[in-house]
């Protein structure tokens, strides 16, 4: 049974937009492509096929339709051509399978760093935050200490 992502995309910053799902074939007992027409709620949103024919911009609404679009040339060579390269598909596969390994890796990694700046810049903020205490606190003190200092040299003016 196939299972098919929904892709939502942020359109504007208050409005979501969510992207028809896209087709993929199934495999039959042998391990050819073989197509076949996904089930009614696949096309609550739309369905799209990747064979590259002019009206691959337009997703399918209903299973007759996509049932028609299957049909095409265009499809037809394009299912063929699936079959005819699956061993350069596996291997492409299989690489694309490293690099999103590697680049899972790499979030973690930045990830990490991310977190360990963000203690760093907490700790910082923290030491600001009590050094300026300490100097408004001497600042007060210095201020308290002059004003006291011009009481005692205004007593002395006054005697």
């Amino acid at each position: 049974m196939k299972s098919h992502l929904i892709t939502v995309v942020y359109s504007h910053p208050n409005m979501l937009s969510v992207e028809p799902d896209m087709y993929s074939p199934n495999m039959d007992e042998f391990g050819n492509y073989v197509d076949y027409v996904p089930s009614s709620s696949h096309f609550n949103n739309g369905l799209r096929c990747p064979c590259g024919t002019r009206r691959d911009s337009v997703a399918h609404s209903t299973p007759a339709k996509f049932t028609q679009h299957i049909k095409t040339k265009t499809h037809v060579k394009w299912l063929e051509s699936l079959n005819n390269n699956k061993q350069n598909y596996m291997i492409e596969n299989e690489k694309q399978k490293e690099i999103i390994h590697q680049q899972q890796q790499l979030v973690i990694q930045l990830s990490q760093d991310i977190q360990k700046q963000r203690n760093i810049i907490y700790g910082l903020t923290q030491q600001v935050t009590s050094l300026t205490k300490q100097i408004q606190d001497m600042m007060e003190m210095l201020n308290e200490n002059h004003l006291s200092k011009k009481n005692v040299d205004l007593i002395h003016l006054l005697d």
